[in-house]
């Protein structure tokens, strides 16, 4: 390779340093890369790739994007997987001595990067595990919020609930197969070991939290949380210099629901399951936001649903008070809608990287928290009230803004033209001389025509040379004595005067003093707004929460949603119910979800659960009738009760729900070598592990991935334990008819049907949940209607008789079919149970009738 430039030579030191990232090297207005990051990058941005040094045999390869406009770029970069680094220069080119030095000041990865959409949040995720805890910790660098806290559960459900642009863990993780499996398809950093040591952590938080202890955060004793802790603060400061986080936050466990990564999914509450985006989901229902803030406490709201009644009827109450006073919705949204970033823009005022926009932004959105804070101290609704007393009206923040920033600032600051006239002596003066030398070159060029009488004469300027006057070819001779040469071009000449080099220099060392002075003055501006960061911050909280109501009251008032009843019983009972997002997406499309015809409306259901007598609900009926849709709306009713929302019912009781968990739907993980029926069993399996009697429980279609007679005993067996042993409210959707018998023996299991209607070999969905178990499966018109050609439905037809006309000729009676169940006769099994010597005879007739009944069902 040929020698070196200093140039390059200043480039590979420090690309050495960032081998792993692309770095944008800055030079003048650009960002060139070089070598293979520019070959990577040019692909990528879709940008010429050219070369260095072309003369040369081996020419570097090079391309390069405007520093403007940068952002879009790495937003690209950063979208392909690639880690960034920033390098800039460090020096004033103009004091250098040489080269002008250069380092990187930024690296910026997924975790790190702010995204696109302002209502998401861009987490980054340390894990620590230890012994038997995971220690999480959650970072926002563009909010500053640092959560951390410890779990028992898996680390996927985790990571399913922040959905983290980049996790971080320790080196020694990198190797273990099954967190290769849990972070397959994440951006992962691994960080030496020794950076997640609990002594060094604790040191490094103590350190940049610049307290004497952690008691204060209430975390002093999780181990785990504070070594994932102390190894993120490390690498975000190696990353990012200047961090913004001020307080650790503790995420309590025990005041939400927790909702794992299977739940969160089927239920749809973020994204979609037909492609992933937003449409669809509950969120898309839900969020009538207006501020980003709002938006982001919106999407934490939905996937953290509150579990303390207390909390969730003063949202409930809030919300109320909002629909019952139209004029205070009205204002509050007409207001809080010209409400910006104000977390976001708070979090770059602490690292000093606001911009004079930024600025202008914040005041823009400051001036409007008086008229805020009267209208929320107006309401008649206490916690309404509170979250305005809460809520700063920053009056010489706003003042400070406005006195010293101009209206229309650019966009850096180090440009020059950020300070309002009057509010800095020496800037005002430096700005006059500027102005004022222009106007005396404009004057000068004017009198030099008229003293030397070319006319053509003109004073110019470039960086190089400087002013200078010029002169065409043909007028040289009319150039006075006093004048001169300075450059010769090819069709004239240029020239200077001693008073125009004296003007030169005083308006040209006034504009770098005036530039350097602004940026001064702005950068001691920034410092001044520290004191009031925290209020920001806390405002912002506020109007986040204010922003959730609003958009939560608003949606009730769209779509005439009802208050439900919170309770802390067991009881869930809605009455008419409905689906809110196939609700939403029939209202605008007259369709929903590939299962419901054109015009067709939503049909509402009602729903009765509890943990005693209703606590097991066997719904059978065939495919494409809503059993699915039916579950999955209690469910998305329960939840969205216990985020403090109005509802889609006539009425509703919700006893509060610890976990809801889902078996719905069926999926093949081939790449983790696990097959539709393992992923079933897995589901299964977590649900009979981890629930309780005060979770509620969505199965569908439970042991259908394998043989029908293993299918049934797995569903029989799984039903019963839910029924007897967890005793957890459970909704069971199943084509195995075999298990409606599971009601004639089991107390609080109860048999519902999707009731459908025949004509000839037709038949029409009525969407309507009936008590009682379904005649039959419809498989063969199910068929007909997704298309399958007549010969294959006639021929399906035909076997059916015939294996029923076997089943009838070869098969036992229907209580001995029963024995494949539980050993022995279901009735004499129930009189065994009895306790005869505490039977009262009003209790003995009872069951007599019970067991009358029971047999005239079986016979």
């Amino acid at each position: 390779m040929s020698e070196l430039t200093p140039l390059m030579k200043q480039y590979f030191s420090i690309k050495e340093k960032y081998h792993d990232a692309i770095v944008l090297f800055r030079l003048g207005d650009f960002y060139e890369m070089f070598g293979e990051d520019a070959r990577i990058a040019s692909n990528i941005l879709q940008i010429a790739l050219t070369s260095r040094d072309k003369s040369k045999d081996d020419p570097m390869p090079m391309c390069g994007v405007p520093y403007f406009s940068v952002d879009g770029y790495i937003t690209k970069l950063i979208k392909a997987g690639h880690k960034v680094a920033i390098c800039e220069q460090i020096e004033d080119p103009k004091l250098a001595k040489g080269i002008v030095q250069r380092d990187v000041v930024k690296v910026i990865t997924p975790g790190t990067h702010i995204p696109e959409q302002p209502k998401e949040n861009a987490y980054i995720m340390s894990i620590f595990p230890h012994q038997d805890m995971i220690g999480i910790t959650v970072a926002d660098l563009s909010t500053g919020e640092f959560i951390v806290y410890e779990t028992e559960k898996s680390v996927d459900d985790e990571i399913a609930r922040h959905e983290p642009r980049e996790i971080l863990c320790p080196y020694s993780m990198k190797d273990n197969i099954y967190y290769q499996e849990i972070l397959k398809g994440f951006y992962v950093s691994y960080y030496d070991d020794w950076y997640f040591d609990y002594t060094e952590s604790y040191k490094t938080l103590l350190r940049y939290f610049r307290v004497s202890s952690l008691d204060g955060y209430g975390c002093s004793n999780m181990n785990a949380a504070i070594s994932a802790a102390g190894a993120l603060i490390s690498y975000l400061e190696d990353s990012q210099k200047i961090l913004t986080f001020k307080k650790i936050s503790v995420l309590n466990q025990t005041s939400y629901m927790f909702l794992d990564s299977s739940t969160k999914r089927n239920l749809e509450l973020l994204h979609n399951l037909k492609d992933g985006s937003l449409e669809g989901s509950l969120l898309w229902v839900l969020d009538e936001t207006l501020t980003p803030m709002g938006g982001r406490f919106m999407r934490n709201a939905i996937t953290m649903p509150l579990l303390s009644s207390d909390e969730i009827i003063k949202r409930q109450d809030a919300i109320h008070a909002i629909i019952e006073d139209y004029e205070l919705m009205e204002d509050l949204r007409t207001t809080i809608r010209k409400i910006q970033d104000i977390e976001r823009l708070t979090s770059r005022i602490i690292s000093k990287s606001a911009g004079p926009r930024d600025l202008i932004a914040l005041k823009g959105s400051i001036e409007h928290m008086p008229k805020i804070k009267k209208l929320l101290s107006s309401s008649k609704n206490e916690y309404i009230r509170e979250i305005g007393n809460n809520i700063s009206e920053f009056i010489d923040l706003k003042d400070m803004i406005d006195f010293s920033i101009v209206e229309n600032p650019p966009v850096n600051p180090r440009e020059g033209g950020i300070i309002r006239r009057g509010f800095n002596k020496e800037v005002d003066e430096l700005r006059n001389i500027s102005v004022s030398g222009k106007d005396f070159i404009a004057r000068l060029e004017t009198e030099e025509r008229q003293r030397t009488g070319i006319s053509s004469l003109k004073i110019g300027f470039n960086k190089v040379f400087g002013y200078y006057i010029e002169v065409t070819k043909p007028n040289l001779h009319l150039v006075p004595d006093d004048y001169i040469r300075k450059q010769t071009l090819a069709n004239c000449e240029r020239f200077i005067t001693p008073e125009l080099k004296e003007y030169e220099t005083k308006v040209i060392g006034a504009e770098d003093r005036l530039r350097e002075l602004e940026y001064e003055i702005y950068m001691n501006i920034l410092e001044k707004m520290q004191k009031y960061t925290s209020q920001l911050l806390e405002t912002s909280a506020q109007i986040a929460i204010m922003d959730f109501l609003l958009s939560l009251s608003t949606v009730a008032k769209r779509y005439d949603y009802v208050r439900p009843v919170i309770s802390d019983s067991d009881v869930i009972e809605i009455v008419d119910g409905r689906h809110p997002v196939i609700e939403r997406l029939l209202g605008i499309k007259g369709q929903g979800a590939g299962v419901r015809s054109l015009d067709e409306k939503f049909i509402p259901n009602s729903t009765r659960i509890d943990c005693k007598e209703n606590r097991l609900l066997i719904i059978t009926g065939p495919n494409m009738a809503g059993k699915s849709t039916y579950m999955r709306q209690t469910a998305l009713i329960v939840l969205m009760a216990q985020i403090g929302s109005f509802v889609p019912a006539n009425s509703a009781v919700v006893g509060i729900v610890d976990r809801i968990f889902t078996r719905i739907g069926a999926s093949d993980y081939i790449t983790k070598g696990q097959s539709t029926f393992m992923v079933e069993m897995i589901e299964t399996a977590n649900i009979l592990n981890n629930a309780t009697e005060r979770s509620l429980i969505l199965l569908d279609e439970v042991g259908r991935g394998t043989s029908t007679f293993d299918g049934i005993s797995i569903a029989w067996a799984v039903a019963e334990y839910l029924a007897n042993k967890i005793k957890a409210r459970t909704m069971f959707a199943t084509h195995y008819n075999e298990l409606t018998d599971l009601a004639l023996i089991i107390d609080g299991v109860r048999n519902y049907n999707v009731a459908v209607k025949e004509w000839g070999d037709e038949i029409i969905f009525l969407r309507k949940i009936e008590k009682g178990p379904a005649d039959k499966s419809y498989g063969i018109q199910v068929a007909r209607l997704a298309g399958l050609p007549d010969s294959v439905i006639e021929n399906a037809k035909s076997v059916l008789e015939k294996l029923q006309k076997r089943e009838s000729n070869t098969l036992i009676p229907r209580a001995a079919q029963m024995d494949l169940f539980f050993a022995g006769d279901p009735i004499v099994r129930e009189l065994l149970n009895i306790d005869v010597e505490n039977l009262t005879p009003q209790k003995a007739l009872k069951k007599i009738m019970e067991l009358r009944k029971k047999a005239e069902g079986i016979a």
